[in-house]
């Protein structure tokens, strides 16, 4: 891809070394948060694009059998081993189903999908086949749809929270008091029983501001928090990671002053404490964890 063409164009001077520490799944974290589902920020943890894999070839694809679906019974560490199999059987099939968890969270239809997955695998997925995982996901995760229609207006919210009802207060604030006005977030439609409230022109960008701004927030406070030594380092983020160039002998300083920080909990999402992964290595389109 051409991503990792670039990437691999930056290496590190001879005794330095690029270091990186990403957020695992930040923003499905904090929509199951926003959505009030602790089984989803708990899968979500765990390996939400996994999870939803091994559902889809069992449920639509038929590949593999009921009982070799990953159970939410099951106790976090049976069930994280049993994903990490689903991950390593089925790579492929989990790469062209991970599309599908952020686009739907935040409200992209199959076509708009499908032209992101075209971007991706140089393939062109049937809609019809795109509507009907979408259409999935959503049985699987009906409390996704009812958040959506929260933060929109379409359903007024049991209890008042900021991060809902973009129509009725014209704006949303985000758990840190960032905020974002919005002028046309639903319409009113006739349809088959009278006057509804449908999505109209700023319906997607309200559902995805208060995720997005919520990780950017987490990582920028966190780096923010980093002894000098380690912050000097810094050189980029990219999208919900913290990428370093430094030398060799601080590799180890960087690193675990970089997760220390990247995992405290935040007291604004509930004490949401983030897993986060790290990788190292002399070209930056080259790292190993």
């Amino acid at each position: 891809p051409r991503e990792g063409v670039v990437r691999s164009m930056f290496v590190a001077p001879p005794g330095w070394t690029f270091w990186a520490v990403d957020f695992a799944g930040i923003e499905n974290i904090i929509v199951g948060f926003l959505a009030k589902s602790e089984r989803y920020v708990r899968l979500s943890k765990l390996d939400m694009h996994s999870f939803f894999t091994a559902h889809v070839l069992c449920e639509i694809e038929k590949v593999i059998t009921p009982g070799d679906v990953p159970q939410e019974s099951w106790p976090d560490d049976q069930l994280q081993a049993a994903l990490k199999d689903i991950k390593k059987r089925f790579p492929k099939q989990r790469q062209d189903n991970k599309p599908h968890i952020p686009g739907s969270n935040y409200m992209e239809g199959p076509g708009m999908l499908q032209e992101t997955m075209l971007k991706d695998s140089k393939v062109i997925v049937p809609i019809k086949q795109l509507k009907r995982l979408q259409s999935f996901y959503f049985e699987l995760f009906p409390e996704i749809r009812n958040w959506q229609r929260r933060v929109m207006g379409i359903d007024e919210c049991s209890d008042y929270a900021e991060h809902e009802g973009a129509y009725q207060k014209g704006y949303l604030r985000t758990p840190f008091g960032n905020i974002h006005r919005y002028y046309d977030v639903l319409t009113h439609v006739k349809g088959p029983k009278g006057w509804e409230l449908r999505p109209s022109t700023d319906a997607k960008r309200a559902v995805a501001f208060v995720p997005q701004s919520c990780g950017r927030f987490v990582l920028t406070r966190a780096a923010q928090r980093l002894p000098e030594d380690t912050k000097a380092t810094l050189r980029l983020f990219i999208h919900d990671e913290m990428l370093g160039l430094c030398p060799e002998r601080w590799l180890d300083t960087c690193l675990q002053t970089a997760r220390a920080e990247m995992i405290r909990p935040v007291p604004e999402l509930g004490g949401l404490v983030f897993p986060v992964e790290s990788k190292h290595g002399v070209s930056w389109g080259d790292m190993r964890g």
